[in-house]
């Protein structure tokens, strides 16, 4: 391709064979990652990661043929001929490209999640040590119980018996919350934000930003804190306006309106009853839980995070806030989503909703953020030849939604679904919103709405987004006992690792567990 050096083709091939190397690696242990990262062969019981392919960052181009083993062995790394043939290759992203051989022989340690949620990280591993040279020694925390999950709960704790005590390593990936445990043994993140423009802080979702911050320093940056997001197809919300005279969702009501609508019609031209969501795998750690808890916190929780989602904290015996009419619309709800969604049969979904979004059959799709990105860039939406294999390049296409002038119809982000009434938990009444500091009878004050998205008609709607991954593997944080020279390297790998997010989240680096 015109963007690569020629100097770079054989550098290419030992890329090629390297990274052959480490999905043959991953393959072993694919057995044990979760369903929704996996597909079944039809023909064994083996599974195979989704991903397939390897796209060096910002060069979208696939990678075809079969990997060349390269046999000269007398180049080594971060030699000048080495530098010749390889910075350009590896190192062609903004952040990384006057970044080559800069860390070489230099080690920085990290104690890390297990496999499979440390994949995501593993991934921009690979990118930062094959340009800088440095060597990112990442050791997965053992751990003590059992559990497909147990890591992500216990790592925080194995964090904080080693930031104060020997400081065996450098820096920690844990749970967010988990850094306030040991937070004086932390280093201050603040000034090197503030020396590091070019990774757009003020990018970050304020909400993310704080919940790696105390009141005096910012003590670990985020890395994986997702919230349950929505696409509607923006054809079928203007059908769906126009054929019942409701306008578009704004609640979860309304949501749910809209999914049983749609559900059961054909909505990609193949003549069979389609979908009214695709939503989060059941057979998937997200499942019904997370809508559950979606929409369950936007009744619940109307004044701020303080007011919490799970338990009565004004209450010192941690009383669960599950008994009352709040939870149960949201139970309600949920049944309802559900049983209009491609997740409806039991036992759980096998197929990957994404692809039966891609292929046209869901008014709607539910997921995580990342997830959401992924979608709405992967591919479009449409119905090919090979159907129901979803569309690749330069395929017959049998449908596509389509405007008035033939032009392709894309789908839409919303934000998320709210609910029109909040629980008082000081009478335990269903209550409306109201921005007024002083609400009326049946009222109750939400603080926190914003007058051009949340009102409609004299109906005020509260919005509690639902971080459902804040608890996985979601910050960094460098002991500020380690040496300064291995601080330095790794600041630079948290910053590319934010900066270079999209080639992960949509695998063309290697299959992840996002």
């Amino acid at each position: 391709p015109e963007c690569r050096v020629p100097a770079a083709i054989q550098a290419e091939k030992l890329l090629i064979n390297t990274m052959a190397k480490r999905f043959r690696a991953l393959a072993v242990m694919a057995t044990v990652i979760t369903a929704h990262s996996a597909v079944a062969s039809s023909e064994s019981e083996t599974y195979h990661l989704r991903a397939s392919k390897k796209i060096v960052p910002r060069v979208l181009q696939e990678q075809t043929g079969e990997a060349v083993v390269v046999t000269d062995t007398t180049t080594s790394k971060c030699s000048e001929e080495w530098k010749a043939a390889n910075c350009d290759l590896y190192c062609n992203t903004d952040f990384l490209k006057d970044k080559c051989c800069m860390y070489h022989d230099q080690t920085a340690s990290m104690l890390t999640i297990e496999f499979p949620h440390n994949l995501a990280i593993y991934a921009r591993k690979d990118m930062f040590e094959d340009c800088t040279g440095a060597n990112l020694a990442f050791t997965p925390y053992q751990v003590q119980g059992t559990g497909a999950f147990r890591p992500l709960f216990e790592v925080g704790e194995g964090a904080r018996e080693d930031a104060t005590s020997a400081g065996v390593y450098d820096s920690y990936m844990t749970q967010a919350m988990s850094v306030y445990t040991f937070a004086n043994e932390v280093e201050d993140l603040s000034p090197r934000v503030a020396a590091t423009p070019e990774m757009k802080w003020t990018d970050i979702l304020p909400v993310v930003r704080r919940m790696g911050a105390t009141t005096e320093k910012q003590i670990s940056v985020p890395f994986d804190l997702d919230f349950v997001s929505l696409l509607l197809r923006d054809d079928l919300r203007d059908a769906y306006e126009k054929e019942t005279g409701s306008k578009t969702p704004r609640t979860w009501e309304e949501f749910a309106d809209y999914t049983e609508y749609w559900h059961g019609k054909d909505l990609n031209g193949d003549g069979e009853p389609d979908f009214g969501i695709c939503s989060l795998n059941g057979a998937g750690p997200g499942g019904p839980q997370a809508m559950l808890m979606a929409i369950a916190s936007s009744k619940l929780q109307y004044q701020g995070s303080m007011t919490g989602t799970w338990f009565e904290l004004d209450n010192p015996d941690a009383v669960p806030l599950f008994e009352n009419e709040a939870f149960y619309q949201a139970a309600e709800l949920t049944r309802r989503l559900w049983m209009h969604s491609i997740d409806d049969q039991p036992g759980g979904w096998t197929e990957l909703h994404e692809d039966y979004w891609h292929n046209g059959r869901c008014a709607s799709y539910m997921w995580l953020t990342g997830s959401v990105a992924l979608v709405l860039t992967k591919h479009p939406i449409r119905r090919c030849a090979n159907y129901p294999t979803p569309c690749g390049e330069d395929e017959e296409v049998l449908w596509e939604p389509t405007r008035e002038d033939g032009s392709y119809w894309e789908p839409r982000r919303f934000r998320s679904m709210g609910s029109a009434q909040v629980y008082d938990r000081t009478d335990g009444k269903m209550k409306s919103c109201t921005p007024e500091a002083n609400p009326k009878e049946g009222e109750v004050m939400c603080p926190y709405l914003d007058a051009e998205e949340d009102e409609r008609d004299g109906v005020w709607i509260n919005r509690a987004p639902y971080f459902y991954s804040a608890y996985q593997h979601s910050s960094i944080s460098i002991r500020d006992g380690a040496d300064p020279a291995a601080k330095d390297l790794l600041w630079d790998f948290i910053v590319m690792a934010n900066l270079e997010a999209a080639p992960v989240v949509a695998q063309d680096l290697g299959p992840t567990y996002l």
